[in-house]
Formats: C-alpha cells, sequence, structure tokens
C-alpha cells in the first residue's frame, strides 16, 4: 500500500511538473466576460450527471444538477427534453400593429396561416368539406331507406309514398 501510496504521489508531482500546453489566444475585445478569476491553465474539475449524461462545472452543477423545477423534475433534465415553441414572426409583427383592431389581427393571422400552408403544399383544415361530406351521406342514407319502403309498398300493392311520410 505504502508503495501504491508513493507512486501516486510521484505520478501527481509529474502532473504539476509538466510544462502547459499552450492554447490560442482570443483577443480581449471577442472573448467572453469570465465569472469566475481562474487561471487559463488551472485545471477544471468536471462533474458527471447521472441524469441527463453531461458534465457540469461544480458551481453550475449545484445549480442545475441537484435542483428541481416548478413541475417537480430535475433542472438538467427537464432542459434538455423540453421542446422549444416555434417562433411565428409573422404572429408578432401582426398584433404589434397598431392601425389594426382586435378582429383585424385575428383575420390577419387566420390568412397567413393559409398562406403559408398553401406554400408548403398542406391543405388547411376546413369545416365545410367535412359538413357537406356528412349532409350528402346521410341524404343518401335517407335516399336507401325511401327506396326500401317504396319496393315494400310496391310487393304490396299500395301507392309507392304510403310508408314515405
Amino acid at each position: 500500500q505504502q508503495q501504491q501510496q508513493q507512486q501516486q504521489q510521484q505520478q501527481q508531482q509529474q502532473r504539476r511538473q509538466a510544462p502547459p500546453m499552450e492554447s490560442p489566444r482570443i483577443p480581449a475585445a471577442s472573448a467572453a466576460p469570465t465569472e469566475f478569476n481562474v487561471p487559463e491553465d488551472a485545471p477544471v474539475d468536471l462533474i458527471a450527471c447521472q441524469d441527463c449524461g453531461k458534465s457540469f462545472a461544480p458551481p453550475t452543477y449545484n445549480k442545475i444538477c441537484k435542483t428541481m423545477n416548478n413541475k417537480g423534475e430535475l433542472k438538467c433534465i427537464a432542459m434538455y427534453v423540453k421542446k422549444r415553441k416555434v417562433f411565428n414572426s409573422a404572429k408578432v409583427r401582426i398584433q404589434g400593429n397598431e392601425h389594426l383592431d382586435k378582429d383585424a389581427q385575428k383575420l390577419a393571422i387566420k390568412a397567413r396561416k393559409e398562406v403559408v400552408a398553401e406554400k408548403k403544399g398542406l391543405k388547411p383544415k376546413t369545416k365545410k368539406k367535412s359538413d357537406k361530406w356528412k349532409a350528402e351521406s346521410n341524404n343518401f342514407r335517407q335516399a336507401m331507406r325511401d327506396n326500401r319502403l317504396m319496393e315494400k309498398a310496391k310487393k304490396e300493392g299500395k301507392p309507392l309514398t304510403y310508408y314515405l311520410d
């Protein structure tokens, strides 16, 4: 055990004595401001999160992986699972137009969605087609019922409109 400890100490001393690797210098104007006053060549110990699989510096790890969000989920998991909502710039532009009232804004947004759907080759959902289909289907069923009743009246020798009221 003593030999292992001595070997470990020697390895640590060798690491400390190794010359630092030169990294490309970034001009001060484009460098991002740092939150900590840590020398550039100081080693950063990263902690791997067992939940999300990412590695963080200790303060960030405590801030993200150890705390819960308002839904009771770990922040690190919620941050990478959550999908961003698509930003609709036309909607913002229309809503910001002070020359349009609320109803005109809603109509403009609806028209914009239809234009985008046409460009993408998608057909906008319309209730008229489903209502039209339903009406045609009901008319067809009624015609089939009437036809059956007329055949029944014909077999019995009664007038064709006998059962149709």
